[in-house]
């Protein structure tokens, strides 16, 4: 996530493998980190999945659930990201204070 104030500081970084089930289920394990941190912070989650046409571009994959960071407990978790071919899924979009960028590689 990037800030549109520049600051580096106000940077985010997640990186997290997620395991999506036949049965619609997912897990995911990684870590949050954040230069004003200057640690990494293990997460992980669970919840469920399925295929949407409400994507920004129409079929997308969406993902919902719940995230635990060791820092900030329990929240909710929630992610729809593009196919762009048969190994990568993505998502950019601008938020209020950040510009994020979401790359899923199978």
């Amino acid at each position: 996530m990037q800030p549109f104030n520049k600051d580096p500081l106000s940077t985010h970084y997640w990186e997290f493998a997620m395991t999506l089930q036949p049965d619609t289920s997912y897990t995911m394990e990684g870590f949050y980190y954040s230069p004003s941190l200057g640690f990494q912070v293990p997460v992980y989650g669970e919840g469920q999945w399925g295929m949407t046409n409400q994507g920004p571009s129409g079929l997308a994959v969406s993902i919902q659930g719940q995230l635990y960071r060791r820092d900030a407990g329990w929240q909710p978790f929630q992610m729809i990201v593009t196919p762009a071919n048969t190994r990568n899924l993505y998502l950019q979009f601008k938020g209020n204070t950040h510009f994020t960028n979401i790359s899923c590689q199978r």
